[in-house]
């Protein structure tokens, strides 16, 4: 399935403070939460040796609990940035570890062979919040890099379709302070400690090859780098 995602990303001290900063805006903007859901999830990146993904503001990877035997395949294209709010295009499938799904094989096809570029593991904490019909996914992100350096970093994320309802959360998490920060990026580029330059033409490609394949114009699925 393809998404648009619109979402704020602070960097944090620490996952208990995420937690606090989490909760006080929850009640500060009088949302509903559901309970706290906890996992450990595993997230595998991938891409050519020449960075080809990268410069289309791509990044590509399968996640999944660990230990998990099942994967959720996405690729996720960068938007835009304005200050701790990103915007980008989903495309996800659920599959397992060691194949990418078919449904990437035109995007992916051109390569030349894919290598795993970064490797995280995240202990997450999840608080579903509902404000009448208004949705918001809020979670803790306590993100261990085990791939290509060794480094660690928290986040707290809100995720919702409700640009205003974002808005008045921007807002408060600005008044409620606590050291919180918007993140610098995603988190693979925090992984990888760099950026790509986009190439849009390649960029506006990639979105086709794309929305053909989880269209249903599925290829042959691919072997997993880790797995071969």
């Amino acid at each position: 399935m393809v998404k648009r995602e619109i979402e704020l990303k602070f960097e944090v001290a620490s996952a208990e403070l995420g937690m606090d900063l989490l909760m006080a805006i929850v009640d500060r903007i009088q949302l509903i939460p559901e309970p706290t859901v906890t996992k450990v999830l595993l997230s595998r990146y991938l891409d050519n040796v020449a960075g080809s993904l990268a410069r289309c503001g791509a990044g590509f990877r399968a996640r999944g609990e660990l230990g998990g035997e099942v994967a959720i395949w996405t690729m996720k294209l960068a938007e835009s940035q304005a200050g701790a709010r990103f915007t980008a295009a989903e495309y996800e499938v659920e599959g397992g570890w060691c194949e990418v799904p078919g449904e990437f094989g035109e995007a992916v096809a051109d390569l030349g062979g894919l290598v795993e570029i970064a490797r995280l593991s995240n202990r997450r904490l999840k608080v579903d919040a509902s404000r009448g019909a208004v949705r918001v996914e809020a979670v803790v992100d306590l993100v261990t890099v085990e791939h290509p350096r060794v480094m660690s970093f928290a986040e707290v994320e809100f995720e919702s379709s409700s640009t205003e309802i974002l808005t008045e959360i921007s807002r408060e998490v600005a008044a409620f302070g606590g050291g919180s920060t918007p993140s610098r990026g995603h988190k693979l580029s925090r992984a990888l400690g760099n950026t790509t330059e986009v190439d849009a033409i390649a960029a506006r490609k990639l979105a086709k090859a794309l929305e053909r394949g989880v269209g249903g114009g599925t290829r042959p699925s691919i072997r997993s780098p880790w797995c071969r």
